[in-house]
């Protein structure tokens, strides 16, 4: 064998090494987008329950601030004011 056949097949056993390691990086890539595609599906289904909880929580608020003023309305109503009855001293 000369050296130019040592070359060639130094060259060749290179290529080939390069192309496993991209079939081996394009395989890896297809299973991270595969597992991309995963993650955002399931996340489409989220914002509809996430925006049912924040409705949820606002309703509840709302009503809270109404019940809060409506006590506080009924509470000053009720409290009766008591004064002095005015005292007249007769003229002596």
């Amino acid at each position: 064998m000369d050296d130019k056949e040592k070359e060639k097949k130094a060259e060749e056993a290179k290529v080939t090494g390069d192309d496993q390691v991209q079939e081996r990086q394009a395989e890896i890539y297809q299973i991270d987008m595969d597992h991309a595609s995963k993650v955002l599906s399931m996340q489409e289904d989220e914002p509809a329950e996430v925006q049912s909880v924040v409705d949820v929580v606002t309703t509840a608020k709302l009503i809270t601030e109404v019940v809060t003023a409506l006590i506080e309305s009924v509470t000053a109503a009720s409290i009766t004011v008591f004064a002095a009855e005015p005292q007249v001293h007769a003229a002596q």
